[in-house]
């Protein structure tokens, strides 16, 4: 979950924030504010294989940006996203705000009101690098199409290393061909390291995980630089995704907050949790290797394909996801939270509701429906 100041947390908290859009060119320096943009819309997930929580995933986050301007020039172009949130107190008027008047309306406005255009309330709140991949024409502007630099993925990778090599370099090696930062596991604000850090389970007792690096001495051919990224963030028992300022990382799921019937529509909740009792991980097609519980009637199995797992791996990752425990659901954030990740862990109720998909909808306010995959009831029970 994204960290802020105190007066912009509270803003976001409160019972109807007015949100505003940036959209700055990193190619040209020109920015684009929110009087230029009409809608904007995210997509993004923690899976890619089911419908179910997934170690090794490693997916694109998009957004598809409406704007006025129909001159072009901006296919190919990097673009920071952030969004920031209007400050109406006291009579100030933002350019967020401003979008949402209708043009008869701007005469309204006071001098005083005019004079302060512009003024935020707390810093913007960065949502994502992207690079545009389309802007068609759309009525008299033009609909941005943007994606993070794992839009590229899914080319083959040509390992520039010498091998044998360690998984960490390997991954390196990924995103430099990709053109992005690594820093995999690593800390940033509330994420746990990939390798030895101290650990929560879903009970909060404390694990200790073993060194997830390893040895990679073949790479076969075809690999593409997506599933060599989903090898090594399985062997950690993480996924994979670009995080807001386009490094590439690895996580978990980790607890965010706790969300009320106040700001959400009540979600669709399975009655019954989902709880992990073992892993069982696919080293090619002859070869498979377990851990924990196989009878799928105990609880959760999570599968998963990794040519590189070993014994030490597959123990210390299944004692990272080992009766975590959560709730399917479906849900619509109405009162959007920009801070939410793909990852981030929230509660309703006390249901522990993973975010495993987040799809944040713009037009001046800011609404998100947020996704916890896993098993229904029905599925449960088979």
């Amino acid at each position: 979950m994204y960290q802020v100041s105190a007066e912009l947390q509270a803003a976001i908290l409160s019972s109807s924030p007015l949100y505003g859009i940036m959209l700055e060119d990193l190619t040209t320096a020109r920015t684009l504010t929110a009087e230029a943009i009409f809608t904007a819309t995210s997509d993004r997930e923690s899976t890619s294989l089911s419908d179910d929580i997934e170690l090794g995933a490693v997916c694109s986050q998009s957004w598809t940006v409406n704007i006025a301007d129909s001159a072009g020039g901006y296919v190919g172009h990097m673009f920071r996203l952030s969004l920031y949130i209007a400050d109406i107190e006291g009579g100030k008027m933002t350019w967020g705000r401003l979008a949402r008047y209708k043009f008869g309306r701007i005469k309204t406005l006071t001098p005083r009101q005019i004079r302060r255009l512009g003024e935020v309330l707390g810093e913007p709140i960065p949502m994502g690098v992207f690079i545009c991949t389309k802007a068609p024409k759309n009525g008299t502007g033009r609909e941005l199409s943007l994606y993070d630099m794992l839009y590229f993925a899914d080319r083959e990778y040509k390992c520039g290393l010498q091998l044998p090599a360690s998984a960490e370099a390997v991954e390196q090696d990924v995103c430099r061909q990709l053109g992005v930062q690594c820093m995999g596991g690593a800390v940033s604000g509330d994420l746990q390291e990939s390798g030895g850090a101290d650990l929560l389970a879903s009970n909060g007792a404390q694990l200790v995980a073993a060194s997830f690096d390893f040895e990679i001495a073949t790479i076969a051919a075809g690999t593409t630089c997506r599933q060599m990224l989903g090898y090594i963030a399985a062997a950690r028992g993480h996924f994979g995704f670009i995080d807001r300022e386009g490094v590439y990382r690895t996580r978990w799921y980790t607890s965010a907050r706790e969300i009320t019937a106040s700001e959400a529509d009540e979600p669709t909740l399975s009655e019954t949790p989902n709880i992990i009792v073992g892993v069982v991980c696919d080293i090619d097609d002859d070869t498979r290797m377990t851990a924990g519980e196989t009878d799928e009637s105990k609880g959760r199995i999570l599968q998963l394909a990794c040519p590189y797992m070993n014994r030490s791996l597959l123990d210390s990752l299944f004692s990272r996801v080992k009766n975590y425990t959560w709730y399917t659901a479906q849900f619509r954030h109405r009162l959007g939270d920009p801070r939410l990740d793909v990852g981030d862990v929230v509660t309703y109720s006390g249901a522990a509701i993973p975010v495993t998909g987040l799809a944040f909808s713009y037009d001046g306010g800011l609404s998100a429906d947020i996704t916890a995959a896993g098993l229904n009831d029905e599925e449960q029970l088979i």
